[in-house]
């Protein structure tokens, strides 16, 4: 049996694997609602390309991103209150916030490939150095993001445990 103020052993592997699956679970999450609601994409997409969009139309678009986000911030918190309970280290629970950040940043970019895809309101994306910059500092702040609410979700957890509480 363990010392009460020991901390658990493997830990990153646990933040690895936690990171990922948040990643994995928002990215489907925001592909679903995307899918779901192709048809009010369509029309947007429509009325962007006649210069007439309507504030009906941009404000369901606001509520379905502002869903996705809320999501995001959900996944990630209540990840980072199970990996705290688990692996404890707060710090572990920022590195899996990062990695579940990359994760979703890195799963969403290829749809703004796909011609027809309802997310994409302008077009198709072109891949040059400027987009692949951009991609690279949105996955960092996805990373940020996404880091800094599961260490949120990670330092709730782990308030009481007697390695931070003993200091």
């Amino acid at each position: 049996m363990r010392e009460p103020g020991r901390l658990p052993e493997r830990g990153t592997r646990y933040a690895l694997i936690s990171g990922l699956l948040m990643g994995v679970l928002v990215a489907l999450v925001t592909i679903v609602l995307v899918l779901v609601n192709a048809g009010l994409f369509n029309e947007a997409h429509r009325q962007v390309m006649r210069d007439a969009l309507t504030v009906r139309v941009a404000l369901l678009l606001a509520a379905i991103y502002g869903v996705t986000w809320l999501v995001a911030l959900i996944v990630a918190f209540i990840g980072g209150l199970i990996l705290g309970r688990i692996a404890v280290r707060r710090r572990l629970g920022f590195l899996a916030g990062a990695v579940g950040g990359i994760v979703y940043s890195l799963l969403l970019w290829p749809t703004s490939f796909i011609p027809a895809y309802p997310g994409n309101l302008t077009g198709t994306a072109t891949l040059d150095a400027g987009t692949a910059i951009l991609e690279v500092l949105w996955c960092l702040l996805w990373g940020l993001g996404g880091a800094l609410v599961c260490l949120a979700g990670t330092w709730v957890a782990s308030a009481r445990h007697p390695h931070y509480r003993d200091r």
